[in-house]
């Protein structure tokens, strides 16, 4: 059995978990303590290499990242989705199994588009946001609406 002292140190980190708050969080968490934030590509997903992808992002088998595409930090394309040319991933924001942003879209910031589901050429979807508790302000915290 290895002890974490045992084990080498690891070269990047990025946080999988499906939830967009809590992937948000614990990356927080990890910039703090400086860990080496990293972007995870499955061999079989396609990447144009005009597209900007931010620490963090995860990018699963059978994904299309197109041309000009961008995905900001903590951005979570699940298996056989497609992110089109021009669109852009708000960060912290996901793209369920197959679902597609067409050209120039916008999923914003904690923003999740369900296994499946289309946004449009131009279309933008924001999540159900919410000041965190005791903010007055914006740029003091949000939150995912329940």
């Amino acid at each position: 059995m290895f002890e974490a002292s045992d084990q080498a140190p690891a070269d990047q980190v990025v946080v999988a978990i499906g939830n967009p708050a809590l992937r948000q969080t614990w990356q927080q968490v990890l910039e703090q303590v400086t860990a080496p934030l990293g972007e995870v590509l499955h061999p079989r997903a396609i990447v144009s290499a005009t597209a900007q992808l931010g620490p963090g992002s995860v990018v699963l088998a059978g994904a299309v990242v197109n041309a000009n595409a961008s995905l900001h930090q903590g951005v979570l394309v699940n298996s056989g989705a497609v992110v089109d040319h021009d669109a852009i991933c708000g960060a912290y924001s996901q793209l369920g199994v197959n679902a597609a942003m067409a050209g120039a879209s916008r999923l914003g910031p904690l923003a999740c588009l369900a296994p499946g589901e289309v946004l449009n050429c131009r279309q933008t979807r924001y999540a159900a946001l919410e000041l965190a508790p005791g903010a007055s302000d914006p740029v003091e915290g949000l939150t995912l609406k329940p």
